[in-house]
């Protein structure tokens, strides 16, 4: 009897799906889900409510869904935004502290919470900080959340991979930290150099998705390229996670050769910028000037290697027509910094002799 009653209660949960899932009633169901977080809680502050705004006006379809978790200078904790079609709810937080894994962490599963999604884009919207740091919080401590913890917490959370990782932040179009992403996310895109802000791609980009069906991650990239104001970026690229392991092994390929036939030298300085008192290098740029005069195989692997990078591991390089100087970038740069601290990322330690060429 007892058997028989269990088959009784199996069959109903079965064939009521609503309580067997009733976790999942609730959802809102789009295509495309974008999950943004801005710990604003710095110098702008002020472009939070632009930015807020050009997303609920152009969210006219339920194909779209987007949320928004937002620490800013005028209120205590944080305030989350669910946009849809049908409105905007705003649940307040009590999370500060933007820096804190722990605080972006709880944001990711309050998304999943809210929405079924077919696909996922992950956006960060803040300053850049140094190599491995992202999002800054100057309130109450003044710190980022670091590259390896956002990889951690990416693979705990999420069981297939995001479909577009963008890092809307200044200079994160970095090898060494963007490698650590390659199992997480399908594609990443990010930018060499500086970006602007608020930024002004919401309302064409959201528009273009509410009258197209089977938008890839590819496509939604080049219309945020091509929707982007021309005063608010130098350039945008957008990366093939899928090559980057390849990558990777033509590279240290390449690098073992060098270290055999100790070649070290450089025939010119490579293309060089700075910021947050850091220095990067133009990764073609660093390959291309290497002094190879002597070694025509060697010249041949280096010409392979970058065909490769401009190819296959950088699907589309976008840079500004009214900045000329752009077009001398690739898309892509290493670390000139010789830190201890980075040594925990993977590409780090392969990219070590490029560095002490240069220096």
């Amino acid at each position: 009897m007892k058997r028989f009653f269990q088959t009784l209660i199996i069959i109903f949960f079965h064939l009521n799906p609503t309580i067997n899932n009733a976790q999942n009633q609730d959802k809102f169901k789009s295509d495309w889900h974008f999950s943004y977080y801005m710990p604003y809680d710095n110098n702008l502050a002020r472009f939070s409510e632009p930015i807020i705004k050009m997303i609920e006006e152009n969210i006219n379809t339920d194909k779209i869904s987007v949320s928004v978790q937002l620490d800013d200078k005028q209120t205590e904790g944080s305030s989350r935004f669910f946009i849809t079609s049908k409105g905007t709810q705003i649940e307040k937080t009590k999370d500060e502290s933007s820096d804190n894994i722990e605080t972006y962490t709880r944001y990711l599963n309050w998304v999943e919470s809210k929405v079924d999604y077919k696909k996922h884009a992950v956006i960060f919207l803040d300053h850049g900080g140094k190599l491995n740091e992202v999002c800054l919080d100057e309130f109450p401590n003044n710190g980022f959340l670091t590259i390896l913890e956002i990889k951690e917490a990416y693979k705990e959370l999420y069981k297939s991979k995001i479909d577009l990782l963008f890092f809307q932040v200044c200079t994160k179009s970095v090898i060494e930290p963007l490698y650590e992403f390659k199992n997480m996310s399908k594609y990443t895109m990010a930018s060499q150099l500086e970006l602007g802000a608020p930024n002004y791609y919401y309302p064409e980009v959201f528009k273009y998705l509410s009258n197209n069906d089977n938008v890839s991650s590819e496509d939604l990239a080049n219309k945020i390229m091509e929707y982007e104001a021309l005063n608010m970026y130098s350039s945008y690229t957008l990366l093939n996670n899928k090559k980057f392991g390849h990558f990777a092994r033509k590279l240290r390929q390449f690098i073992k050769k060098l270290n055999r036939k100790k070649i070290n030298t450089l025939n010119d300085k490579p293309i060089k910028y700075s910021y947050y008192q850091e220095e990067y290098y133009d990764l073609v740029s660093v390959i291309n000037n290497i002094n190879l005069e002597n070694d025509k195989r060697l010249r041949k692997r280096r010409e392979k290697l970058v065909r490769y990078v401009k190819e296959k591991l950088i699907i589309k390089h976008k840079t500004n027509p009214y900045k000329p100087e752009m077009e001398m970038f690739s898309g892509l740069s290493i670390s000139g910094e010789n830190k201890t601290d980075y040594h925990n990322m993977t590409l780090y330690h392969l990219t070590t002799i490029l560095r002490e060429m240069i220096n």
